[in-house]
């Protein structure tokens, strides 16, 4: 069983991937819970809600004139029927609207719950390391 839950839980996270590659918001959002829990690299400490993740997603995404690549890597899925959490690394390649180049990568933990409507993202954390003698993120590191 454990085997199902972790392909439905990557197959969300593919989805969402093709969501963002399309600028989709409503299919990029569709799997959290309408209580979600966000810790993002920018902005307050927390958000709360769907609502305030879409409209976080789009600020984000209209800050983008064209992206050239997104994707996460190195899914790391643990679960049970019912509770789980993914750990991975999101990687954007794009150019903004003010012509700014963006090759960023960043970390990711996501909480899944598993509902009537299928499995729902409950908790998101989000960040970048940052260097201690200058208190600067570390925005350049790649994985591996």
């Amino acid at each position: 069983m454990e085997r199902i839950e972790k392909h439905e839980i990557y197959r969300l996270i593919e989805e969402r991937v093709e969501a963002i590659k399309n600028k989709d918001i409503d299919k990029a959002t569709e799997n959290y819970s309408t209580d979600v829990i966000l810790f993002d690299i920018i902005g307050s400490l927390q958000q709360t809600g769907v609502e305030d993740l879409k409209d976080r997603l789009s600020e984000w995404l209209e800050s983008l004139a064209v992206i050239e690549d997104y994707e996460i890597v190195n899914v790391e899925i643990q679960c049970s029927e019912s509770v789980g959490y993914c750990s991975c690394f999101n990687h954007l390649s794009a150019v903004t609207t003010n012509k700014s180049r963006v090759d960023l990568w960043w970390r990711e933990t996501a909480g899944y719950s598993k509902t009537a409507n299928g499995w729902k993202i409950t908790h998101v954390h989000n960040s970048v390391p940052f260097d201690e003698e200058s208190g600067g993120a570390l925005i350049n590191l790649k994985p591996g």
